[in-house]
């Protein structure tokens, strides 16, 4: 399936794409794995298995630079996990454009020549835009932020990029991913580490959302392995069921057997914050022969296991 395929995966060193890059580092001994960084990329994540893979520091908005990078490498397989806006704190249109629309091209246009077996792209529930029933792949997409935008431009590129060139390339829209090595200041690893020390959990009131295990989302880039034909391009991997945060925090109290105080409502809502918020994971069951291995309080209790021995990645400053 994958041993002795040259797979190359960007935006490795994060969340997603460290935890993809350690599944096959550990699965596949005979893998070989090439990852794109940045000059200045975090490697917190990544620090012991630098010497696993092969680095080459590549910027995707430099495309001559990709465009070097993959002819000598000539990937089977790209997982593309590269993005920019999934924090607050990340709220420029302009390099979001950049990241999220010209990065892509620039791999996309790059790969032209080259025979590859897969590309997986990385979309966003976020590219849906609020609903009021389980979100499919078929709906009319009505992105609420820059991030959403520009993800959703991604992913239409890539889909017609596709499809025009008959070239196996499809994106998986990832709903809330949560689990080991998740970004500190992140709901989940707060919520836990506060649990962890006794500390108070402050909550916002309302908001819901599909909450996704790390593992489970691995097993679905896996699953795209698999696939024969690409009459389907676009999955949603989400769990099928919503969560609000007031309950993801009283789960998080009973399973670590806290003290701490959860203080719902001491957080104003943010923009995309919204009480209905879940998608339909029908698709990628058919399709992918992928589902959710992990309900929520399994993920949470594995996450929790992890957290606890990993407190120094998230010691507050």
């Amino acid at each position: 399936m994958i041993d002795n395929k040259k797979i190359l995966i960007t935006g490795a060193s994060g969340f997603v794409g460290s935890c993809l890059l350690r599944e096959i580092i550990n699965r596949f001994a005979k893998a070989n794995t090439f990852i794109f960084l940045r000059k200045n990329s975090k490697t917190w994540r990544i620090k012991d298995l630098l010497d696993k893979t092969k680095v080459l520091e590549v910027d995707l908005l430099d495309k001559n630079r990709v465009k070097t990078a993959l002819s000598k490498i000539k990937p089977d397989i790209i997982f593309h996990l590269a993005a920019y806006g999934a924090y607050p704190a990340q709220n420029s249109l302009e390099d979001a454009i950049k990241a999220n629309i010209l990065g892509m091209t620039n791999l996309l246009t790059s790969l032209e020549k080259i025979d590859f077996r897969l590309f997986v792209n990385t979309g966003s529930s976020s590219e849906y835009g609020y609903k009021s029933k389980p979100m499919k792949e078929t709906d009319f997409l009505e992105p609420a932020s820059f991030y959403a935008a520009t993800k959703a431009s991604a992913t239409m590129i890539g889909y017609t990029f596709g499809v025009l060139n008959r070239l196996p390339i499809v994106t998986l829209r990832l709903f809330s991913v949560y689990g080991p090595y998740e970004e500190p200041g992140r709901f989940i690893p707060t919520a836990v580490i506060s649990a962890l020390e006794g500390r108070d959990i402050n909550v916002v009131r309302g908001p819901k959302r599909d909450f996704i295990y790390v593992k489970d989302v691995v097993d679905a880039y896996l699953s795209c392995l698999e696939l024969k034909d690409f009459d389907h391009r676009i999955f949603n991997i989400c769990s099928g069921s919503q969560t609000s945060i007031e309950k993801a925090a009283k789960t998080i109290v009973k399973l670590t057997n806290s003290s701490s105080k959860i203080n719902v409502g001491t957080y104003e809502k943010r923009p995309w914050d919204t009480n209905y918020w879940v998608g339909d994971n029908t698709l990628a069951k058919k399709i992918l022969k992928w589902e959710p291995r992990y309900d929520f309080e399994k993920g949470l209790y594995e996450s929790i296991k992890w957290f606890s021995k990993n407190t120094r990645f998230y010691e507050r400053e």
